[in-house]
């Protein structure tokens, strides 16, 4: 499709929206208890992404299994926001937002396992030089 973005750019609308909500997040977080602002900005977001779900055509079939999935899948969704939440309002924003960041190494070795994608060399060197950052910004902390 001609109007149709590229993956890429929804990495990098990812990276923009996550950087924006990490930084509004902690405002939130200063102004009322972490937790509610975690609720909260969950509430708003469940409320935008349904609209957009309908809006965008995605209201097909439902099956047991994709919903069990899609429920699972917010529950640890919402562990991540709540430690996100707290972490930032009791220490290093930087430190929390790196390090939850980086998910994608987690995303990325399950992928290898249950989609069974190709562990390339590139992968490889990426999921190293992650590790290599956290051990940079946790040391000495």
């Amino acid at each position: 499709g001609g109007g149709r973005m590229r993956p890429w750019m929804y990495g990098v609308a990812t990276m923009l929206a996550w950087g924006g909500w990490i930084v509004l997040g902690e405002l939130a977080g200063r102004s009322i208890d972490p937790r509610m602002a975690a609720a909260i900005s969950y509430v708003s977001a469940t409320a935008i992404a349904v609209v957009y779900a309908l809006i965008a055509g995605g209201g097909g079939q439902l099956t047991a299994v994709g919903v069990g999935f899609a429920i699972v899948a917010g529950v640890g969704a919402a562990i991540g926001v709540i430690a996100t939440y707290v972490g930032i309002s009791s220490g290093s924003t930087a430190v929390v937002a790196t390090l939850g960041g980086m998910y994608f190494v987690i995303a990325a070795l399950l992928s290898v396992v249950v989609f069974e994608e190709p562990l390339d060399l590139q992968t490889i060197l990426g999921i190293g030089l992650a590790i290599m950052a956290i051990v940079v910004l946790t040391t000495g902390r």
